[in-house]
């Protein structure tokens, strides 16, 4: 009958419809995850370098090639334990004693972590870290939950500290300093409002 045809005709442009919206936002899934692994993978000095950017902050003992570069922050690193641990009784922990525990890190490629690694490396003692996070906030919280130390800077420490169950002691011996640098092509020939934002960094 007519009418049957009629509705097995709309059914089929119904379906046809229905795969069509489905493989678009596939489609725009899987441009977005592209996208997303991409940017992943440009770290802030390749972004300056390549054009993407104009400035990047990033960690002091980052290769940054021919970049200029101004320091715009200076932290002094902690330990960060949680308030039961053994270790909470010393004053200030030693680096070789910290060392026989596991750690919570940031990503091994972060500036941070090449600065812990290579204190390590140092004094030829493995840096056990047990697991890796992408925030400070996330490894106070690793740290809260038991899993290990942590080493962070002192100000971050201090506003993550507060409440959370969690010790900052000093590293015994050695005064390891985060510092933070503000990297461009030629500050000279940065945009206004790019040149704005890096006076009011250096003025805070």
């Amino acid at each position: 009958r007519s009418s049957d045809l009629e509705e097995v005709q709309m059914a089929q442009q119904v379906h046809r419809g229905a795969v069509g919206v489905v493989r678009d936002v596939r489609d725009l899934v899987r441009d977005l995850l592209i996208q997303r692994a991409v940017a992943r993978r440009v770290d802030g000095v390749r972004a300056v370098e390549t054009g993407m950017v104009e400035l990047a902050i990033v960690g002091e003992n980052t290769v940054m090639g021919t970049l200029e570069r101004v320091v715009c922050d200076e932290d002094e690193l902690v330990f960060l334990l949680p308030a039961g641990h053994p270790l909470v009784a010393s004053a200030a922990i030693a680096f070789e004693a910290a060392l026989q525990c596991n750690f919570v890190a940031l990503a091994r490629t972060s500036s941070l972590s090449r600065m812990i690694n290579t204190q390590a490396q140092l004094l030829n003692v493995p840096w056990k870290v047990i697991i890796q996070v992408r925030s400070f906030e996330c490894v106070c919280r690793m740290v809260a939950a038991g899993l290990g130390l942590a080493v962070v800077p002192s100000k971050i420490a201090g506003k993550l500290t507060y409440g959370a169950g969690l010790v900052m002691r000093p590293i015994a011996g050695l005064h390891l300093k985060r510092r933070l640098v503000i990297a461009m092509r030629s500050r000279a020939n940065i945009s206004l409002p790019a040149r704005k934002f890096v006076d009011m960094v250096l003025h805070a």
